[in-house]
């Protein structure tokens, strides 16, 4: 009878027992980002073997022929006016670059020497995917700070515009003009920025010229014949300049002469009256006597 009870117990026991769950096993799968496609490696080349011609690279012809001068254009003006120059590479809007050592190191590799780069990889459509990379002498100056600026404020421009090409359009020009906050931080660097009010302004004095004398260019054996003839030459244009004053300033003084009453009148019967002189060659005043007319000698 004990034993009947003492089974039953057991069965009870085990009965009101909670039973044990197992613990789920957690395997972490790799997230997969299917919606942006990594390009191919043949068209990787296109765009990261060689170092770039010219500042726009686009290989894929995502912008038109048209469209493709514009910017070409505005990245040639902003070469030609800053310190700085823009490459442009321009990817789809859902694609996406290698993770390669290859692409990694492009900048350090084309463009670690010569003149300072920004190099930008636009994704046509979506430019908030923007990324952009620097060459060492920028990267040296620019703070992170100013380099976020740089790309918030062209995507704030570029997000005002409707199509895809304004988009690139607008970014392009805004980041050409945050390009001069760059120049200005090498500048501080480079220690070529003073400041105003620590410099003092020296003022230059300009070399005074050395007179130079004529006698010195002639040899000294010729110097003194050369002195008589200048003194001599001079003394001539002198002497004709004198003359030629003589003559402007001379003055004709003609005698006055009492004319004989014709035919018992005071005066003829005009106003005038002729005078007649024996020689046309001989002044005037020494000519007291009229000649008639008939008289004259031929």
């Amino acid at each position: 009878m004990k034993l009947w009870v003492i089974i039953f117990l057991l069965g009870l026991q085990s009965a009101w027992a909670t039973p044990e769950t197992e613990v789920p096993v957690v395997v972490e799968v790799p997230e997969v980002d299917s919606q942006y496609q990594e390009i191919e490696s043949a068209l990787a080349d296109k765009y990261f073997t060689k170092k770039p011609i010219r500042f726009l690279i686009d290989p894929q012809a995502l912008i038109s022929v048209q469209q493709r001068k514009g910017i070409e254009t505005l990245l040639d003006n902003h070469a030609a006016d800053s310190t700085i120059d823009l490459y442009l590479f321009v990817f789809g809007e859902n694609q996406k670059i290698p993770a390669d050592d290859l692409n990694k190191d492009f900048v350090d590799r084309h463009f670690s020497q010569g003149k300072p780069v920004v190099v930008l990889y636009y994704y046509y459509g979506n430019p908030n995917r923007t990324q952009m990379e620097l060459s060492p002498s920028i990267a040296k100056a620019v703070s992170t700070s100013e380099r976020e600026r740089s790309v918030q404020s062209s995507l704030i421009r570029a997000m005002r515009a409707n199509g895809s090409f304004e988009q690139l359009e607008e970014f392009v020009m805004q980041f050409s003009i945050r390009t001069y906050w760059m120049e200005r931080m090498m500048d501080e660097v480079s220690g070529k920025v003073q400041v105003e009010l620590a410099v003092e302004k020296v003022a230059i004095v300009s070399p005074k010229k050395k007179r130079t004398d004529l006698l010195e260019m002639i040899p000294e054996k010729y110097r003194e014949p050369a002195s008589i003839a200048a003194a001599a030459l001079g003394s001539i244009v002198v002497l004709c300049g004198l003359v030629i004053w003589l003559k402007s300033r001379a003055r004709y003084r003609f005698p006055e002469i009492e004319v004989e009453a014709r035919l018992g009148g005071s005066h003829a019967a005009g106003i005038g009256a002729v005078v007649n002189f024996a020689s046309p060659a001989v002044s005037p005043a020494n000519q007291r006597e009229q000649v008639p007319e008939y008289l004259r000698r031929a």
